[in-house]
C-alpha cells in the first residue's frame, strides 16, 4: 500500500466562501486552517498557531496564520507546536512551488540585527517585527521599540535599517 504525503491542501471548492487548509496525516494527524493574518486581532492564547510572511513573487508581503483546529489524535500541545513549525516550512515551499518556484525574501533591518524584519502597514497602522520565526504586531512605534529593547537590541543596533512599508 502506497503511503500518502505527510502535508495535504485541502479545499472545498462547492461551498460559498471555501477555507485553505492543510491535512498532517501521520501521528499525530491534525487540521489546519489558513488565514490571512489580521493583525488588528490579539492572538488567542490557548490556540496552537504559528505566524507565516511570505514575500510573493512581486516582493508584496503576504501574511498568514496557520492554527491547527482539529487535534485528530489528541495529541499534547508541545508535539502539535513541533508538527505545526514543519507544516509552516511545507507551506512556504507548497506558496514558492504554486507561485512557479519563485519567492523574494524579505530582507533584514540591518547587518547588526540578523535575522530581524520590520514591516509597516499603512492601511492597518501597524508596525509589524519578525524575528527567529514569530510575528508580533504593535499599534506604534514607542510600542515595538520597547519590544525590541526586551529582545536585547540597543539603540545602536536600530539607528538605521530596512523597513517595508505596505501602501495598499
Amino acid at each position: 500500500m502506497k503511503k500518502i504525503e505527510k502535508f495535504l491542501i485541502a479545499q472545498n471548492d462547492m461551498v460559498e466562501n471555501p477555507g485553505s487548509y492543510i491535512y498532517h496525516s501521520r501521528k499525530p494527524r491534525f487540521l489546519i486552517e489558513i488565514t490571512d493574518l489580521d493583525l488588528n486581532s490579539k492572538p488567542d492564547p490557548e490556540a496552537v498557531a504559528k505566524s507565516l510572511v511570505y514575500i510573493n513573487p512581486e516582493s508584496l508581503p503576504e501574511l498568514y496564520e496557520l492554527t491547527i483546529i482539529d487535534n485528530i489524535d489528541n495529541a499534547e500541545k508541545e508535539a502539535l507546536g513541533k508538527h505545526l513549525h514543519f507544516a509552516l516550512k511545507w507551506y512556504k515551499e507548497y506558496l514558492k512551488w504554486e507561485d512557479g518556484g519563485h519567492s523574494a525574501y524579505l530582507k533584514d533591518f540591518n547587518e547588526r540585527t540578523a535575522s530581524l524584519k520590520i514591516i509597516y502597514s499603512n492601511p492597518a497602522q501597524k508596525w509589524v517585527v519578525v524575528y527567529k520565526g514569530e510575528i508580533h504586531s504593535f499599534d506604534s512605534e514607542p510600542e515595538m521599540d520597547e519590544y525590541l529593547y526586551s529582545l536585547g537590541f540597543t539603540d545602536d543596533d536600530l539607528e538605521s535599517g530596512f523597513i517595508l512599508h505596505i501602501e495598499e
